[in-house]
């Protein structure tokens, strides 16, 4: 059992290897892939290659979107029932964290969404506004939309717009990291690539929307690590 580094977007092996970022692990609710102990070994291996520290990021609120549109829920309701799924996965977070070697674990720290959220609403307010003004850019954050949910995306564009936004919403995540207290964490581990992924290495590299990275100001790449754990 251990983790297998599937692929390295905008970034090698070596770059991680070579202890340049904090890494952290998120955990998004729809996914099963996250159980305690793959959880557990992505933080494992996370502390044998991070610069500093390592947190386990529970990204709850962001699903309040999904729960709003899919499930008819209103705002109010869908924020509630985010909090709540996450509340289990910030209990499985720090369990992880109490089951770590005891001079490990002060490394590691279990977030939320909430946490971590105002540091991205800057970036996510100015993609909102792009996507807004280029029609190129919203049919890739739809065609992301339809990619992520297939068949449950409702067939009107208001909810496609709506459901946009957990897209756009998550992107400044990929393109800085986060910072939580005196500590940034650039780069993170996730099982599988998508259409985000791609998109969202594109516009860091120069291959897609360079006037979004300028707007932005995007000066680096940051690596985008997938991995499994077998």
């Amino acid at each position: 059992m251990g983790v297998t580094i599937r692929s390295v977007l905008n970034g090698t092996l070596a770059d991680i290897e070579n202890r340049r970022y904090n890494i952290f692990v998120p955990i998004s609710l729809g996914n099963p892939f996250f159980t305690r102990r793959t959880v557990r070994e992505f933080t494992l291996w996370a502390l044998e290659r991070t610069k500093d520290k390592v947190a386990i990021l529970v990204a709850d609120k962001l699903a309040a979107i999904n729960y709003q549109v899919l499930r008819g829920l209103s705002e109010e309701e869908s924020v509630a029932a985010a909090m709540q799924e996450g509340d289990k996965f910030l209990g499985m977070a720090e369990r992880v964290i109490r089951s770590l070697p005891a001079d490990q674990q002060p490394r590691v720290a279990a977030l939320r969404w909430e946490d971590i959220e105002s540091g991205l609403r800057p970036m996510q307010d100015s993609i909102r506004s792009y996507y807004a003004e280029n029609q190129n850019f919203k049919r890739q954050v739809h065609d992301i939309v339809h990619e992520m949910l297939g068949t449950q995306v409702p067939n009107d564009t208001d909810s496609v717009d709506k459901l946009g936004m957990y897209v756009i919403d998550e992107m400044p995540l990929m393109f800085k990291g986060m910072t939580h207290g005196s500590t940034t964490y650039e780069i993170f581990v996730y099982p599988g690539l998508s259409g985000i992924d791609h998109l969202v290495a594109n516009i860091q590299n120069g291959a897609q929307f360079p006037d979004l990275a300028d707007r932005l100001q995007l000066t680096s790449l940051q690596p985008n690590i997938e991995a499994y754990v077998e």
